[in-house]
C-alpha cells in the first residue's frame, strides 16, 4: 500500500498546515475580514479524495466579546483574530 499524501491546491497567504499522524492543524492570523476558500486533496496511490471549505474571518470581538455566530465547535478564534482549524484527515476516527 502506498503511503498517504496530500496537495494543498488552494488556500490563503496567511494560512499554515501541519499534519499529524491522524489529524491536519490549520493556523494563521489573516489580515482581512472575509470568506477565504480552501481545498486539500488527499491521495493513497490509488484514489484521491477533494475536501473543500471556507474559513470565515468576522470582525475582532469588541470588549471581549466574540460575535454571535464565530465558529464552530471545531474552530478557535482568538482575541488576536487568529483561526485555528483541526479536522481529521479522511478515513480516520
Amino acid at each position: 500500500m502506498s503511503p498517504l499524501g496530500f496537495d494543498i491546491i488552494t488556500k490563503p497567504a496567511w494560512l499554515n498546515f501541519d499534519f499529524g499522524a491522524n489529524s491536519a492543524k490549520l493556523y494563521g492570523t489573516p489580515l482581512d475580514i472575509g470568506s477565504y476558500p480552501i481545498e486539500i486533496q488527499f491521495y493513497d496511490g490509488i484514489n484521491r479524495v477533494s475536501h473543500k471549505f471556507e474559513i470565515a474571518v468576522l470582525p475582532a470581538p469588541i470588549d471581549g466579546v466574540i460575535p454571535s455566530g464565530a465558529g464552530d465547535s471545531n474552530t478557535e478564534v482568538s482575541a488576536s483574530n487568529s483561526v485555528t482549524e483541526t479536522a481529521p484527515l479522511p478515513g480516520t476516527p
